[in-house]
């Protein structure tokens, strides 16, 4: 769970790592469940990220780094740190 969560427990985006922007009315964070890898033929929980709406938006709309990129690189770090190119950073 901590690749959602800073050190101050509080959910944050996979991709700026920066707190989500809001809570809903029942007290959760607002995020976006962005698909990772859309050539995925199947609805898989794993094949989503947790967004904040500025990167979610980055992400599927201004996005250099590939599907196959992606994955590929997913599949070869031991770690689950990949980078992605989001509208020019």
């Amino acid at each position: 769970m901590d690749r959602y969560t800073n050190s101050e427990n509080e959910m944050v985006c996979q991709c700026c790592e920066k707190e989500m922007p809001f809570r809903l009315e029942d007290g959760l964070p607002f995020f976006v469940a962005a698909v990772f890898d859309s050539s995925c033929p199947r609805e898989l929980q794993q094949n989503r990220i947790a967004l904040c709406p500025v990167c979610a938006a980055k992400f599927q709309h201004a996005r250099k780094t590939m599907d196959n990129e992606l994955v590929e690189c997913l599949s070869t770090k031991p770690d689950l740190h990949v980078p992605v190119q989001l509208a020019g950073k």
